[in-house]
């Protein structure tokens, strides 16, 4: 049997742009990647990004080598009994829209038409009004703020052509008539053999808690109405859990990986439903670190999770499970990488090839073109302006692939011989959107 092998891969390194996040599918013979990007010298953050690039690429031969794409993409969300496609969103402005809501709010010096905003941003003079009225504010950039806005269900007629964007009456709440902060479908849509469908979806109820939690969300009626299900919440308010991704396993079972809302303090945690979503299992902690988790089944009817381990050795490690969720294969924890800079390791996607082995596709940092004023030398503080560039990766490697040869799972945390004293090369744990 040939030894286990990977294969690393820089899809798209786009200068002057960052490559934040990746998205993978098998579109009939071929894999296609969606690679976003964000102009480094201009606003970007989850609020509102100046200049936002996406690049499809696509490969004929299993991932080893790519070429530009101008086919289809799946479209968001799942297809519906009624013959729709649906899925709970927020309304990113782009665009007409997006120029209008800055010039109505004396924000319009922001507008580029290649910009794109997920929340909506004030100036900060308005912060108040928005608190009195329940929204969790954000300090976005200077004397600018922002909210989220509300749920709604989004529904194409073409197949994920054209969008209408229908209200939802009966979101989680807290003391306000919506709640502070709630962010729509994270990852992928269910669609069962009965035609229900569900999808997870985040938040916090109230602008003062502490935390966040999760909810399924849940529609027998092609998403026209829908049922609200807790999934991870703490009632102590202390343990917070938001970006949390479904699977539908051979079994019939629904498994639930949730983001801790403080990485520095917990590992991820799962949940798991037997009954089509309508109950979840107690939260519980999964063996591996790392945020967020993308699970996949592999044919073998193995779980695969992917995730960013965003702190020293920063990268992309992925975790098996042989039975369903019930334990997870944390003594062969795989490295995918482990050689990125920190904080820009981006939400990692995986699917399984048709030649068995896996295609895992990533956002990771890495050095950009030096200039005079940065600062490098062996030995030396590393000072760069600006401070990260991330690019769009894949690793192509088999299915029983774990580690290089020679590498251990933690790194040495002996003294460096050419120093004295402990080394000061640690990484800690790295907030990443």
């Amino acid at each position: 049997m040939p030894s286990p092998w990977k294969i690393d891969i820089t899809l798209l390194d786009l200068t002057g742009y960052s490559s934040n996040g990746a998205e993978v599918w098998l579109v009939d013979d071929r894999v296609v990647v969606r690679v976003s990007s964000e102009w480094e010298s201009g606003l970007y953050d989850d609020y509102f990004v100046e200049d936002h690039r996406t690049t499809l690429l696509t490969s004929l031969d299993g991932g080893i080598t790519w070429e530009d794409y101008d086919g289809p993409v799946p479209a968001p969300g799942a297809e519906a009994p009624d013959g729709s496609r649906v899925y709970i969103g927020n309304e990113s402005l782009t665009g007409d829209a997006l120029r209008e809501h800055l010039e109505r709010e004396d924000l319009a010096h922001l507008y580029k038409e290649a910009g794109r905003m997920a929340y909506r941003l004030y100036k900060a003079d308005r912060r108040a009004e928005l608190e009195e009225k329940g929204h969790q504010v954000n300090d976005a950039f200077e004397g600018i703020v922002a909210v989220y806005p509300p749920l709604v269900t989004c529904r194409s007629l073409d197949g994920g052509r054209t969008w209408a964007r229908e209200p939802i009456h009966n979101t989680p709440r807290g003391e306000a008539p919506f709640g502070a902060h709630m962010v729509g479908f994270f990852g992928r849509t269910l669609s069962l053999d009965d035609g229900t469908m569900i999808g997870s979806l985040y938040g916090r109820l109230n602008r003062a808690d502490n935390t966040t939690r999760v909810w399924v969300a849940r529609s027998t009626d092609s998403g026209h109405s829908w049922d609200f299900i807790p999934v991870f919440s703490d009632p102590a308010d202390k343990i917070g859990y938001n970006e949390t991704h479904l699977l539908r396993l051979q079994s019939s079972r629904i498994l639930a990986i949730a983001r801790p809302l403080i990485p520095a303090r917990h590992n991820m945690w799962q949940s798991v439903s037997d009954d089509d979503g309508l109950t979840w299992s107690e939260p519980r902690e999964v063996p591996f670190w790392g945020y967020p988790g993308y699970p996949i089944q592999l044919t073998n009817g193995d779980i695969l999770v992917t995730y960013a381990h965003r702190r020293h050795p920063v990268g992309v490690r992925a975790c098996i499970s042989h039975d369903d969720g019930n334990t997870w294969d944390i003594d062969n924890e795989k490295i995918i990488r482990d050689d990125s800079l920190p904080k820009g390791v981006g939400y990692p996607q995986s699917v399984e090839l048709p030649d068995g082995n896996i295609l895992t596709v990533y956002a990771m940092s890495k050095i950009d073109a030096l200039k005079p004023e940065d600062e490098i030398g062996y030995g030396q503080k590393l000072v760069l302006h600006p401070w990260f560039h991330t690019v769009a990766c894949a690793s192509k490697y088999t299915p029983d692939f774990v580690r290089a040869r020679g590498q251990s799972a933690s790194p040495s945390e002996g003294i460096h011989p050419r120093r004295s004293g402990q080394g000061t090369d640690r990484i800690t744990d790295s907030p990443q959107r």
